[in-house]
């Protein structure tokens, strides 16, 4: 059986999913996005925007939970998670929740099994 470079097989993901979110917006329609956004009443995305910080806050603190990460405050594990949201939206396939991995890696002086927390 082969053995796969894990490191090959996200590049690869990566590059296909670039490839589809530049088709994707090449077949776009850019005045029916802005018609679309301008007709979302304020006030209905003022109440969105606060729904999304409270949701990545809740998220904060069952990652921090659930990872035993004591050391690491909720801010730190905020950002982190808004960046993952960030590429996740943009990057098809979950690649963004790769950097939860790296975190851990960083943060738990154990060698522990990453693949349990997460």
């Amino acid at each position: 059986m082969l053995a796969v470079n894990s490191k090959l097989i996200t590049s690869i993901k990566f590059v296909v999913s670039i490839i589809l979110l530049c088709f994707v917006f090449a077949k776009l329609d850019l005045q029916e996005l802005k018609y679309s956004i301008n007709s979302i009443p304020f006030s209905k995305l003022i109440i969105l925007f606060f729904l999304q910080i409270i949701t990545v806050i809740i998220m904060s603190f069952r990652f921090r939970i659930l990872s035993n990460l004591r050391s690491s405050s909720i801010n730190e594990i905020y950002l982190l998670l808004n960046k993952i949201n960030f590429y996740n939206i943009f990057v098809p396939g979950k690649l963004g929740e790769l950097a939860k991995i790296n975190f851990l890696k960083k943060k738990l002086k154990k060698k522990q099994d990453i693949h349990c927390i997460l």
